[in-house]
């Protein structure tokens, strides 16, 4: 039973929150959008590999390949990789760094603020999703498809900097970057071998693309397990991983079929 001083005091909690919020948001919006960027410059993503501002300009180059090899228009592979470089600009933010869930979206209404078109600041709020297994994806395949640039492109930052998961620990979360890429890859029918994307995003990072090579295992990995989530068996997921071709799509259509044919046999 809530009694009245548990109610008083869970709004006197609220209150100061919400006083909090306002604060940290006038404080935030005195910064225009360009001048925040550069703060990204002094923000290491991994000493090793780059600074957040690095990130920025990797994700551009990565969403903006992807989406001419996707068969995106011009002008959609433009708007895309120009959400890829603003992406990151909150995480400066004195409301990010108070209340971590809005990133993106905060990101999304400083952009609103400089009338940055509506295009790129949709894409923004939307490109951290999934953030969790079974959370939502992305409203559209474009967000979907800068959504999983930006997976990938940390994902492979981490594996450059020489993190890996081991057993059960995995610290900085690779296996869910991992499976958000599958989902978002499988939900919007992206046609992308996945040792290209992987290539891609080390490529974008400044590095030979053969040092892509050690995250491929790990990849395929993820890829059997997330075969295996949708309730396909070992075997099957391991004979529809089999075939030719590495195309992310492929993998979930193969393993269907092969049990549609053990059906009938």
């Amino acid at each position: 039973r809530i009694t009245r001083e548990i109610r008083d005091g869970f709004h006197w909690v609220l209150e100061s929150r919400m006083e909090d919020a306002g604060f940290f948001w006038k404080e935030d919006t005195l910064l225009p959008v360009e001048a925040r960027l550069k703060t990204l410059e002094k923000v290491v993503f991994q000493e090793s590999v780059g600074t957040m501002s690095d990130y920025g300009r990797a994700l551009a180059e990565l969403t903006g390949k992807l989406a001419g090899r996707l068969g995106f228009d011009p002008a959609a592979a433009e708007t895309l990789a120009e959400a890829g470089r603003l992406a990151k600009l909150d995480l400066t933010t004195s409301s990010v760094r108070e209340f971590p869930a809005v990133a993106g979206i905060m990101a999304g209404r400083l952009l609103e603020l400089e009338s940055v078109p509506a295009e790129v600041c949709g894409l923004v709020r939307e490109h951290l999703y999934p953030k969790f297994p079974g959370d939502r994806l992305p409203k559209d395949r474009p967000a979907c498809l800068l959504a999983c640039a930006d997976k990938t492109l940390h994902l492979c930052g981490l594996f450059l900097a020489g993190i890996e998961a081991s057993g059960s620990a995995d610290p900085y979360g690779l296996r869910r970057l991992a499976q958000g890429i599958l989902e978002l890859a499988w939900q919007s029918d992206f046609r992308l071998e996945w040792p290209e994307l992987l290539a891609a995003a080390v490529r974008a990072w400044g590095r030979p693309e053969g040092e892509a090579a050690r995250i491929h295992a790990f990849f395929e990995g993820r890829l059997a397990n997330g075969l295996e989530n949708q309730g396909f068996r070992p075997d099957v997921a391991a004979a529809a991983l089999g075939g030719e071709g590495r195309s992310v799509t492929s993998a979930p259509k193969r393993a269907a079929a092969l049990t549609a044919l053990l059906a009938e046999t």
